[in-house]
């Protein structure tokens, strides 16, 4: 029987283990509020590149103009899905963290010293995804300079 297998369970401080696990709920709240966000931003790119189709099929538009404002939004496109794909890794890598740092209270294997470096994970995956979301910040407000220039 599995049963059988699974060691009995180590007493923890009930205490400790939600002191523990209150740092990655955090993390993923946050996360969760910054998802948001760049999915946000991505939504507006693609309704960018949406308009900017039609806006390329009206007579005398200028096709130069256009294919350099759909390659601009396409990059944005590509940037804002790394940062919600590096910030969907650092959810995974947060709940990683909160369940060895729980398996270590049901098993006697000490499975959470792996927890720091799960957590670790999480952030750097967090600071990657933040990185990619000033990088089209940048990009969006050079956009914006160079349209106000033209005019």
């Amino acid at each position: 029987m599995i049963l059988d297998r699974v060691s009995p369970c180590v007493a923890i401080d009930p205490a400790s283990l939600i002191q523990a696990t209150l740092a990655p709920v955090f993390l993923i709240s946050g996360t969760a509020v910054f998802l948001n966000f760049s999915q946000a931003r991505l939504f507006r790119v693609t309704d960018r590149l949406r308009q900017l189709r039609v806006e390329a099929s009206v007579p005398g538009a200028d096709p130069g103009w256009h294919r350099a404002q759909v390659a601009l939004y396409i990059r944005r496109g590509r940037i804002m899905r790394n940062a919600i794909v590096f910030g969907v890794l650092a959810v995974a890598f947060t709940v990683v963290t909160a369940l060895l740092l729980l398996g270590s209270s049901l098993v006697s294997a000490p499975v959470d010293v792996y927890a720091p470096y799960a957590f670790a994970l999480a952030l750097l995956s967090f600071a990657a995804a933040l990185v990619f979301v000033v990088d089209d910040t940048i990009l969006s407000v050079r956009n914006v300079e160079r349209e106000a220039d033209a005019d």
